[in-house]
């Protein structure tokens, strides 16, 4: 992949479409509806009751109840599905960030966490994890970033690409940081509950403040790339 060329471009690109294996995404195969029902029959009923009609501007009640069940002290009125975490990302950065405002982003990342605030006009500064700490970012280096007031504050964790997991350490003086700085955390919750025997305690960062907004979906934990992913805020 080139330094001018996106990373959809390069999924888009010949070169992507003819491999023999797409290694580079985290779903699995996709599969027809047929193939879905075969392997799960129950799921035909549920489809052939489906309703082609507007949906509810902020989705399914029940959906969304459904969703802040995995919270604690989360309502479904703080839940927002959307299709996928590139339109919650949007959306978040529409509504959040204006020209002018300083956007501290965990680096190395998924690339829309620095282009989207850029994008809006934002002063974007990069909280860099290295491979000299074993690419776990420094909470101090974060402290000192903060020292000049932010808006925002924008991290993945468990962490894209490094796979640098908090744990509930980690995580209490992260959202203290942020408490005392007076910023806010949108914490890209993608990769939660992966792998699935570790320690989780760092995810769901939005249980530990209303400071937090978490987002997560459905295309890497469960691999249905195309389903519904949530924007979880207090």
């Amino acid at each position: 992949m080139s330094g001018h060329q996106s990373l959809q471009e390069f999924f888009d690109s010949p070169a992507a479409m003819a491999a023999d294996f797409n290694l580079s995404a985290s779903y699995a195969e996709p599969v027809t509806p047929e193939e879905l029902i075969d392997i799960a029959p129950e799921a035909d009923g549920i489809l052939h009751r489906l309703h082609f009609n507007y949906p509810p501007r902020h989705g399914p009640a029940d959906l969304r109840a459904i969703i802040a069940e995995r919270y604690k002290g989360l309502s479904g009125e703080g839940v927002f599905p959307v299709s996928g975490l590139d339109e919650a990302l949007g959306h978040l950065f529409v509504t959040m960030i204006e020209p002018g405002d300083r956007v501290v982003v965990l680096t190395p990342c998924y690339p829309p966490h620095l282009k989207g605030p850029a994008w809006r006009g934002a002063n974007v500064v990069r909280w860099a994890a290295t491979p000299e700490r074993d690419w776990v970012p420094d909470l101090d280096l974060l402290d000192d970033l903060l020292k000049t007031p932010t808006k925002l504050v924008i991290a993945t964790f468990p962490q894209n690409p490094t796979g640098f997991m908090p744990d509930d350490a980690y995580a209490t003086r992260l959202v203290e940081i942020i408490e005392a700085r007076g910023t806010r955390l949108i914490s890209d919750e993608i990769y939660a509950g992966l792998p699935d025997d570790g320690d989780l305690s760092g995810s769901d960062l939005v249980n530990r403040s209303e400071r937090v907004v978490s987002i997560h979906g459905m295309s890497k934990t469960v691999g249905r790339p195309g389903s519904f992913s949530n924007t979880n805020g207090r």
